[in-house]
């Protein structure tokens, strides 16, 4: 792909009067480049300098702009890059090139995002109210929630017939945190400090509003769950559910949530799901799956056989992947729903929202070549925002 040409003028003199003719070939001095090589690969940044010897001109260049010598440059530009020096002997005019082709990578990215330069999002221009006309909010909280904890909201902006309105707007609601909508939505949360009682959270973008009451709970009995759920177990509605320990749901078992249930998960809690997991939330009353506290995450959903299933409607996702390191693919992190021999996965109308780990991780075997009437992972209408990443699938 690179390489390193040397050429050697040779001076010919010839001496009128003299018996033949004599050349003078002048050995040459090695061309030294200090700190990079040809195909070198270097993390965040590379100090490199070119120092010359007496009797040579020399020019070098860095991605086609001129560079001096005998002085240290510094990269730190996350990208692919060349180095060309070229030297001449000023006595033989013997010409020296070496072009030497290394990466910048970000310490951040690994394999197959070497050297690719970090991408910084423009900056949010939010959409005027003649922008936004004609749309309308949609918004996705619990309408009970208990005491202490943070209340998840994740909004869209849509048109009348529940199309994607593509715009950027502020959230905003008196007495409640901002929400930034990107690309038409966004999410965020209200503060664990409410008193008991309704909360009135008046949402509006320029030129739209809706309105959501939250009930706050005065008291909230939970019940601890831990260990193997055999058979089929259902949560009813409004069940208020404290993970305390692992869970597994074997083969062959289901477990059944419904609409308005809370669950709280400890720290580093996962649940594995060999068999059915079943959650039946809804827009005005969905399933909320979150941490005691987001500064300690619970881990996620381990689906690794084919007889495990999730489908989850109506659903939000909080606060998953406390394992940061221990995990397949292109990052380390804990996904919420790792994925491997086969699972099936089905979201809709859900959020996945401020994970600590990935969304998502599916092995090659998940693909199911065999079976194309199989879908093994569907998402649909749901929002999947910060996280490390979106996951390997």
């Amino acid at each position: 792909m690179f390489r390193i040409t040397r050429l050697n003028a040779v001076l010919v003199l010839s001496v009128l009067g003299l018996w033949g003719t004599s050349a003078l070939s002048r050995a040459q001095a090695p061309l030294t480049i200090i700190g990079v090589t040809n195909r070198g690969d270097y993390a965040d940044r590379i100090t490199l300098s070119v120092p010359t010897t007496n009797g040579y001109t020399y020019s070098a260049t860095l991605d086609g702009h001129p560079i001096p010598v005998d002085v240290n440059v510094v990269v730190t530009n996350v990208d692919y890059h060349q180095l060309f020096v070229s030297r001449t002997n000023l006595a033989t005019l013997a010409v020296t090139n070496s072009l030497l082709g290394f990466v910048v990578r970000g310490s951040i990215f690994i394999t197959t995002e070497r050297g690719i330069p970090p991408w910084i999002p423009y900056p949010v221009i939010n959409a005027t109210a003649a922008e936004l006309a004609g749309a309308q909010l949609r918004i996705l909280m619990p309408q009970d929630y208990p005491l202490g904890l943070e209340i998840p909201v994740v909004a869209w902006i849509e048109s009348p017939d529940a199309g994607a309105v593509r715009a950027n707007a502020l959230l905003t609601a008196p007495g409640h945190p901002s929400i930034q909508l990107r690309r038409g939505a966004g999410s965020g949360f209200l503060a664990a400090t409410n008193p008991a009682g309704p909360l009135n959270y008046l949402a509006a973008i320029p030129g739209v509003q809706t309105n959501k009451i939250i009930n706050l709970e005065s008291s909230t009995t939970w019940t601890n769950v831990s260990g193997t759920l055999s058979g089929s177990i259902e949560w009813p509605a409004d069940s208020r559910i404290a993970v305390i320990g692992h869970v597994t749901v074997p083969a062959g078992s289901t477990l059944t949530i419904g609409e308005g249930t809370i669950v709280k998960l400890n720290s580093g809690v996962n649940i594995t799901n060999d068999g059915h997991v079943l959650i039946r939330g809804t827009e005005p009353r969905p399933v909320v799956f979150t941490p005691v506290t987001r500064a300690q995450p619970w881990g996620g959903f381990l689906m690794r056989t084919s007889t495990g299933a999730l489908e989850a409607n109506g659903v939000l996702f909080v606060g998953s992947g406390a394992q940061q390191s221990g995990f397949p693919g292109h990052k380390p992190q804990q996904p919420l729903f790792m994925l491997d021999r086969r699972p099936r996965l089905a979201l809709t109308n859900c959020a996945a929202i401020y994970m600590a780990g990935q969304f998502g991780h599916a092995s090659a075997v998940t693909t199911n070549a065999t079976d194309p009437s199989w879908t093994v992972v569907n998402i649909v209408h749901t929002l999947i925002q910060h996280c490390v990443t979106g996951g390997e699938w």
